[in-house]
């Protein structure tokens, strides 16, 4: 197989999912797994590393079969603005709850696109808001506060 068949964004992105899903497999493997009726704290982290080992070896799959398309320009500043709003996250969501760091979080990742729209942008944070707390917190039960008042 030449190397001109290669499509190498497909072939890295793959290639990237498969070992951040193999280093999360090995990082929750001293979490009991538990069973499907009774999770237990490595279960979900396991069935999403599973997810993203699968979707890594289609897009490799996809990679070795496909023409070639050179890797673009590395986007450095959406990078690192998502970087920052995923950041922000991570400290705020404790102290604030998770429907202002959700909000939040998305109204900053949204700089990200070159043309942004705030009311877009909102709008997404809000359907986004909803589909988590109706998953994390009510589906699943996970104590997370709503707001800061909340706790």
């Amino acid at each position: 197989m030449g190397n001109s068949r290669l499509h190498w964004p497909d072939l890295a992105a793959g290639i990237m999912l498969i070992a951040i899903s193999v280093i999360g497999y090995i990082l929750n493997l001293e979490h009991p797994m538990g069973t499907a009726r009774r999770m237990g704290p490595g279960y979900l982290p396991f069935l999403t590393f599973l997810i993203l080992v699968t979707l890594g070896t289609l897009l490799v799959i996809r990679g070795l079969r496909s023409g070639p398309t050179p890797i673009g320009k590395w986007a450095v500043k959406e990078t690192l603005v998502i970087l920052g709003a995923l950041i922000v996250f991570g400290i705020i969501i404790e102290r604030l709850g998770i429907i202002i760091a959700i909000l939040v979080t998305v109204m900053i990742a949204g700089f990200a696109e070159a043309k942004y729209n705030p009311l877009r942008t909102a709008g997404g944070a809000v359907a986004l808001v909803a589909i988590c707390v109706g998953i994390f917190v009510w589906g699943l039960d996970i104590r997370l506060p709503l707001f800061p008042w909340s706790k």
